[in-house]
């Protein structure tokens, strides 16, 4: 995953305060099997709490400039000009 900002960070930080979580992202009484989310068994290296985070909450993601000209816009049935109301299309 790419470095997260100081931006993000602060918004994460907030949302937790603000919704009452754990450090983790997590309601405050989740136990953790070993204790600890951010470690991975597989690897034995402890993955990076935001990370950890936006993997599962990654509407917390701050858009970065330019990310709107990314975004594309879905049309129901796969055609924008198609008009469900007019027989044929």
């Amino acid at each position: 995953m790419a470095s997260i900002s100081d931006k993000t960070k602060q918004k994460i930080d907030e949302w937790i305060k603000r919704s009452g979580r754990n450090q983790y992202g997590d309601s405050k009484d989740t136990v953790y099997a070993g204790g600890n989310p951010l470690f991975d068994e597989r690897s034995a290296k402890l993955k990076d709490r935001y990370e950890h985070i936006l993997g599962k909450h990654p509407e917390l993601k701050e858009e970065e400039a330019g990310d709107d000209a990314k975004k594309k816009t879905m049309h129901a049935g796969g055609n924008p000009s198609f008009d469900e109301r007019k027989p044929g299309g």
